[in-house]
């Protein structure tokens, strides 16, 4: 059985990790909701790239490699949502694809990063909805 890759994390990002757990207001779909409240996250697969790819060093490799998710991809995606559901308090819906959708999926190719994706979290105050928060993009050049 393969061993999970466990991160050595910075001081400041173990703060952060520690914050979206602990703060009220930081990082939550539901932000404005009691802690512990159900949420439902609707979440929807990019269709194209979106408006901001040039917006951030990370995305714009996405201007000549975008493609959207394959079937198989999805599927695997949907999985992974159902089972993190089973075992948190949160629903995730599937929708057609906008930019206004809490959570889509992307990929992209990026044959040297070094990384297999990143994503946004929901963010915070005014943050929450910007057309980036929530998107997860995955580095097909690292996971084919």
């Amino acid at each position: 059985m393969a061993q999970p890759i466990i991160p050595i994390l910075t001081a400041s990002d173990q703060s952060l990790a520690v914050l979206t757990l602990v703060d009220d207001d930081f990082g939550r779909w539901n932000a404005t909701s009691v802690k512990g409240t159900a949420a439902t996250v609707h979440y929807s697969f990019g269709t194209s790239a979106p408006s901001y790819i040039n917006q951030f060093s990370l995305t714009q490799a996405a201007n000549t490699t975008f493609q959207a998710f394959s079937e198989t991809m999805k599927m695997q995606a949907r999985e992974a949502l159902a089972a993190w559901s089973a075992v948190t308090n949160i629903t995730f819906v599937e929708v057609a694809d906008t930019s206004t959708v809490g959570m889509r999926f992307f990929s992209l190719s990026q044959p040297n990063s070094g990384s297999s994706g990143f994503a946004w979290g929901a963010g915070m105050g005014s943050e929450i909805g910007s057309s980036y928060r929530g998107d997860i993009w995955v580095n097909r050049a690292m996971t084919d």
